[in-house]
């Protein structure tokens, strides 16, 4: 891996922490067990926009066995669910079934989270018992097509809506665990039989060198800034630009297997890299340099195909990778990129940023985070956060942060406003208690009591 980017060698210290498990997968099988529907957890953070969740497998006490670890050590996470509940009713069917895993209405999601436990269908493509999943609180869609081309017909699964007891249930172990890089090598047994499907019924791809693009996907899902710069500079060298929306799923794997080199955006079509061969010049254009998107880098390390990742954006504003508006332009670092794989050079744009670019840059900044909702995804970014970010892509200067603190006055005024409303907060919980409200007659009769003994004394005195 060759890393071009500022933020090099926090992604080289992400590659070498990424884990690659050996101990042999497990498929263990309980009697009696209930697949509950996830819902969302009470003390899921209201910062959070996917939550954490419970449901999952549990055994017939109801203690949990298994749903969607995303994480490791820290077990609460976004979409994670590790915990079960007590439903209302529960039906029983009388057969033996295969846990699948837990769905999400996320193309990206589906690739790297959703389907961990389906490497136990491709070692037992014949075996006889149903695979059962679940759905993502509030989901109703997946990408089905991944289960058609590994030939998964679609009565051979079903999606459990309702808590049931099976007279037993097949649990095979996660073999992803996305958020924190850590993977085993069956992962991809999956993915490497839909190849072979696709290898058995489609002609192979004629496409040598393709850029993935998201130039095409409609507004409404995600807003990119200025890709047209690379999609051009790529398409002049001789790439063929393909928009993957726009093709069948098998169409965009035959592309991907086949092609000698691909360039692509780092996220959903990063991950697509799964179906590519080990021989795969690959090159990834990170949209939010300083944030590491750890699934790309565990499937990354179990291909290990040939590899670049290169900064591509200006961050003039703060952009969080899921959710932002990256910038992309022009930068010092694709252009080493360019003289280190000895592309034509003399097309690379001044790295400076042309002023009408910029107004619409931030048009558009302004109007996708005025919405409450999406603003939530910047709403922690401080001032020094703003100002850094249009130091580092204006003048290519990063400031220290530790001259930037907030005056210590200020930060003490901060926190005792702080831990005065945490007290605020502890005293109206109590108040709202169920023993507070019990124990009130008795406090107003106390209190009425040292009314009349101040009386007593009172008198007594004169």
């Amino acid at each position: 891996m060759t890393f071009y980017t500022e933020y090099a060698e926090k992604w080289e210290k992400a590659v070498e922490n990424a884990q690659i498990l050996d101990a042999e997968l497990q498929a263990p099988e309980y009697e009696n067990a209930i697949l509950l529907p996830l819902r969302k957890r009470a003390d899921s953070p209201s910062s959070s926009f996917d939550g954490w969740h419970e449901g999952g497998v549990c055994a017939a006490d109801y203690t949990f066995i298994a749903g969607l670890d995303r994480k490791t050590p820290r077990k609460d996470a976004n979409f994670a669910c590790v915990k079960s509940y007590i439903p209302d009713s529960v039906k029983y069917r009388d057969e033996t079934v295969i846990f699948g895993g837990v769905l999400i209405d996320h193309f990206g999601h589906n690739l790297v989270d959703c389907l961990s436990r389906m490497w136990y269908f491709a070692k037992n493509p014949d075996t006889p018992h149903k695979f059962v999943f679940l759905m993502m609180t509030g989901h109703t869609q997946y990408t089905k097509a991944f289960f058609e081309l590994a030939g998964l017909i679609e009565d051979r699964y079903e999606i459990i809506t309702e808590a049931t007891q099976f007279r037993s249930v097949i649990v095979p172990d996660e073999a992803m665990y996305s958020i924190s890089s850590t993977a085993h090598p069956h992962w991809l047994l999956f993915f490497e039989r839909i190849k072979e499907n696709i290898r058995k019924t489609t002609p192979k791809s004629l496409v040598d060198k393709v850029y993935l693009t998201r130039t095409q996907l409609p507004p409404e899902v995600v807003i990119e800034f200025n890709e047209c710069y690379y999609e051009n500079f790529f398409s002049e060298r001789g790439y063929t630009v393909v928009a993957p929306e726009k093709l069948p799923l098998s169409e965009q794997i035959n592309i991907i297997m086949n092609a000698s080199s691909i360039v692509a955006t780092m996220g959903t079509l990063s991950h697509m890299m799964v179906f590519a061969n080990e021989n795969t010049n690959c090159t990834f254009l990170l949209r939010s340099p300083s944030e590491i998107v750890r699934p790309q880098i565990i499937i990354d390390r179990l291909k290990g195909y040939g590899l670049s990742y290169v900064e591509v954006t200006r961050q003039l504003l703060p952009s969080p990778h899921a959710g932002g508006i990256p910038f992309y332009s022009p930068t010092p670092y694709f252009s080493e990129y360019v003289s280190d794989n000895q592309m034509r050079s003399n097309e690379v744009e001044d790295m400076t940023c042309d002023e009408e670019l910029v107004l619409e840059y931030l048009r558009k900044y302004a109007l996708y985070y005025r919405n409450s909702d999406t603003f939530r995804r910047i709403a922690n970014y401080t001032a020094f956060d703003f100002v850094n970010s249009m130091n580092h892509s204006l003048y290519g200067i990063t400031l220290d942060k530790e001259n930037y603190q907030k005056p210590k006055v200020v930060q003490d005024n901060e926190r005792l406003k702080n831990e005065k409303k945490k007290l605020e907060n502890q005293l109206t919980e109590l108040k709202n208690s169920t023993s507070w409200k019990i124990t009130k007659p008795l406090r107003l009769i106390a209190k009425v009591f040292r009314r009349f003994k101040k009386k007593v004394k009172s008198c007594l005195k004169h």
